[in-house]
């Protein structure tokens, strides 16, 4: 299997030549681990679960957080509406104290600047992306910021990137080159499904062996934006 090509502020690789770019929020765009495992670490101990490592709890940062505590955790059914709901207004509370990525806005700015169509796609519910973007100042840059629906019923990575792409070739957007940036093997698995290039940031939260499949890993926002180029 040929392995990912990994590009650093040392070494380069050609570029995509992207002619679309869909990133993932959580570990790509925002630093919101903390908050989130705060929040979860917070409501395991409400529901009376034992404590765990923040190793545990980061690998639930980037699946739809009703998987992450019914399969990571072992919540039971009958729970999961009732701990799923505590975490949500745990994390409500500070999701905006999530700060971005060193250079990552700059990342989107110049791609935006150069004409790239753009697009948020991410696990987080949509609502709750929308405000994020928009408090970080990079609304403006992006056609349209996809996220789970409110429901539950599209929640996958692969349902949310399609639905990105849907909002994309609706504005005209050219396609025929389109990149998904993420942090997680979900990102890479999901692109793929759509026939996208991948790009594995190292800066977010994936386990060892994430970035397996991924076409290329990116350790520096300078090195994205070169893959980018």
């Amino acid at each position: 299997m040929p392995q990912p090509s990994a590009l650093t502020d040392d070494s380069r690789a050609t570029s995509f030549n992207p002619t679309a770019v869909l990133f993932d929020l959580d570990g790509t765009i925002t630093d919101s681990g903390p908050a989130i495992t705060s929040s979860i670490a917070e409501t395991l101990n409400a529901f009376g679960y034992p404590a765990r490592s923040n190793e545990d709890l980061l690998a639930m940062v980037g699946p739809p957080i009703r998987d992450g505590f019914a399969d990571h955790i072992g919540v039971p059914e009958h729970q999961i509406d009732d701990v799923v709901a505590d975490y949500r207004t745990r994390y409500n509370d500070r999701m905006l104290d999530a700060p971005l990525f060193p250079g990552i806005a700059d990342v989107v700015r110049n791609l935006h600047a150069r004409g790239i169509p753009l697009a948020v796609a991410t696990s987080k519910r949509q609502s709750l992306a929308a405000v994020i973007i928009q408090h970080a100042g990079l609304t403006p840059y992006f056609l349209t910021v996809r996220g789970a629906s409110e429901d539950g019923s599209r929640s996958t990575k692969s349902q949310i990137i399609e639905d990105a792409l849907a909002d994309l070739r609706a504005a005209d957007a050219d396609l025929r080159r389109t990149v998904m940036v993420g942090d997680r093997h979900y990102d890479v698995d999901g692109g793929k499904e759509h026939g996208l290039a991948t790009v594995l940031v190292t800066w977010g939260y994936a386990a060892p062996g994430e970035a397996d499949h991924a076409d290329v890993i990116v350790d520096s926002h300078e090195a994205l934006a070169e893959v980018l180029a």
